[in-house]
């Protein structure tokens, strides 16, 4: 009789801890990576018709500001189920400030995870995107070509009435 007192006791102090404790969740079509929601699309888009798509859904162009975040895209993209697509992310090149900025935020870009990269490219092109052929490193052409695109969001805190469903 103890044991199955204390089972119960174990089992709702686990079930009040569930729902006392936050739950995360991406929407539909999102795919949650780490502590972001991404939607890798089935479209191609120029960079800013992208990044309009991106807003349409609530969410902006990839944003990836730190080498874990680009690793866990990368190693996500590199699955044998995706195709091989070059897709857009969020980085635009700012000509008059002479650096790389975020396109959503306007702010200088503190990670940059370019792959081999000419001078002359750089005077050319100026909008960035993961480019298969050197593993999902970042790569910059001209805006105006039509790519598939990366939307990212923060993940949605579930209220109480979802955590009891």
């Amino acid at each position: 009789m103890q044991r199955i007192v204390l089972l119960l006791v174990i089992f709702l102090a686990r079930e009040s801890d569930s729902l006392v404790r936050p739950r995360y969740f991406c929407p539909a079509d999102f795919v949650r990576l780490g502590n972001g929601c991404y939607y890798f699309s089935s479209y191609i888009a120029s960079w800013q018709n992208a990044h309009f798509a991106c807003r349409d859904h609530g969410a902006q162009l990839a944003v990836l500001d730190s080498r874990w975040e680009d690793n866990t895209i990368q190693t996500y993209l590199s699955r044998p189920e995706f195709a091989r697509l070059e897709r857009w992310i969020g980085g635009l090149y700012d000509w008059s400030g002479q650096r790389w900025l975020w396109g959503a935020t306007g702010q200088p870009m503190s990670f940059l995870g370019f792959g081999e990269l000419s001078e002359g490219r750089l005077r050319e092109w100026h909008c960035v995107y993961m480019d298969p052929e050197q593993g999902h490193r970042w790569n910059h052409k001209l805006c105006t070509r039509n790519l598939h695109y990366i939307c990212e969001l923060p993940l949605t805190k579930a209220s109480p009435a979802q955590i009891l469903q």
